[in-house]
């Protein structure tokens, strides 16, 4: 959730360049996506900026998803299907994060 002007909190999806941005401020290294892809060359060098986003978004319209760089930012993805499993998983990693 993210806090906008108004004190308003409200849900970051990422998808947008608005949320890049967003993402950006609070820290990450969003880039924009083609499906799970970036085909944007040199996506994983050098610092993401706005003015870098404005580029790449501009250059790269079919890009409307986001991922977020790692090298700094750590995640476990859970891939699993069975949704208590899942939630034990998530639970186990949190206590231990």
């Amino acid at each position: 959730m993210n806090e906008n002007s108004t004190g308003v909190k409200q849900k970051v999806t990422g998808t947008s360049p608005e949320d890049r941005r967003t993402l950006l401020k609070n820290g990450y290294s969003p880039i924009p996506l083609k499906g799970k892809g970036c085909y944007v060359k040199g996506w994983s060098k050098g610092d993401i900026t706005s003015e870098r986003l404005d580029e790449m978004e501009s250059s790269h319209p079919d890009h409307t998803n986001t991922g977020l760089r790692t090298g700094r930012l750590c995640v476990v993805d859970i891939d699993i299907v069975d949704p208590e499993q899942a939630k034990r998983v998530a639970d186990k990693v949190q206590s231990i994060l």
